[in-house]
């Protein structure tokens, strides 16, 4: 990216990127791969989720974003143990299926210790109302059992200090950027990246 000095770049850490090694810190609000890898989803990430976070040992903020949310092609390529599960046509390509509690469960477990292995800086949000977009009340797949599965087993695995916290986020509003959550995050991210170099 000309003219953008290099530790202010962004890498996303889906795919081949995921793997790579961060440039001064990592801002991962969408942990949705996660699901696909443990539930069978069409887009999985690898066990080696964290690793490049873990290995570098850089500032990282991170979030539960669409975890609600298993991904598989058209209606009809879903696998027959799924086919009776809350699922939502995103568009004839992609269809969406809602995780349940003890999925959420396994899924926060699964992330938390990862979360534990981090060594830098680490600030993980629970955004309480919602996950995704559709993680809302009146939306498709708002299923306030299965959001507060995956907090508890977040809560419960990782083991908090000084240096790596979970934050609940007493937000309504389930849009990753909008003003109240933005700002909800704005200083405990300051604070995290603060220790880890230059962004």
């Amino acid at each position: 990216m000309p003219g953008v000095p290099r530790h202010r770049r962004r890498r996303p850490l889906d795919g081949e990127a995921g793997r790579l090694r961060p440039v001064g810190g990592v801002i991962d609000l969408t942990t949705t791969e996660v699901c696909d890898l443990l539930m069978g989803g069409v887009f999985p990430a690898t066990d080696d989720r964290f690793g490049a976070v873990i290995r570098s040992r850089v500032p990282y903020v991170g979030s539960v974003g669409a975890l609600d949310m298993v991904n598989f092609g058209a209606p009809d390529t879903i696998p027959e143990r799924y086919r009776q599960r809350k699922l939502h046509v995103h568009n004839p390509q992609v269809t969406l299926m809602r995780t349940t509690p003890e999925e959420n469960e396994r899924i926060g477990k699964w992330i938390g210790e990862r979360l534990n292995q981090m060594d830098g800086p680490v600030r993980f949000f629970l955004p309480e109302g919602g996950v995704s977009a559709l993680d809302a009340p009146g939306q498709p797949f708002w299923d306030a059992d299965a959001d507060a599965a995956l907090f508890r087993a977040l809560e419960r695995t990782v083991r908090q200090t000084g240096n790596r916290q979970l934050i609940r986020v007493k937000s309504t509003s389930t849009i990753p950027n909008s003003p109240p959550r933005l700002s909800a995050r704005s200083v405990p991210c300051s604070d995290a990246l603060a220790g880890g170099g230059e962004w």
